[in-house]
């Protein structure tokens, strides 16, 4: 008698998870769908390439939108904010070889 008892222990526990298997199972493929059917994606807008300048647009924050131009010849990256679709404002210049020597030195978290 303790014998089915036992096994009856296991399969309760067993169908216990399967029952969760699909759960989880469930939820990723929701999850999933979400993220293909336009949940929260990053917003870029446009991005344009002419000769050595690449720029990409993007959504700060409701009021204000950001410009990105990638200057590949100097090596640089300028960030300017564009303020209600009128006005153009430089935040800040970077100099891609001090960012990635700077990124390399770091590594994963340990400053060379």
């Amino acid at each position: 008698m303790n014998f089915q008892t036992h096994n009856s222990g296991r399969s309760t526990v067993a169908g216990l998870l399967w029952v969760s298997a699909f759960v989880l199972a469930a939820l990723v493929i929701v999850q999933s769908g979400r993220m293909v059917g336009g949940g929260n994606l990053a917003k870029a807008d446009v991005v344009s390439r002419v000769g050595d300048y690449t720029t990409l647009t993007m959504s700060a924050n409701t009021s204000e939108d950001l410009a990105l131009v990638l200057d590949g010849r100097a090596e640089k990256l300028f960030v300017y904010r564009i303020k209600n679709r009128e006005a153009l404002e430089l935040v800040k210049p970077y100099d891609l070889q001090v960012l990635f020597s700077n990124g390399a030195k770091v590594g994963a978290g340990k400053v060379k």
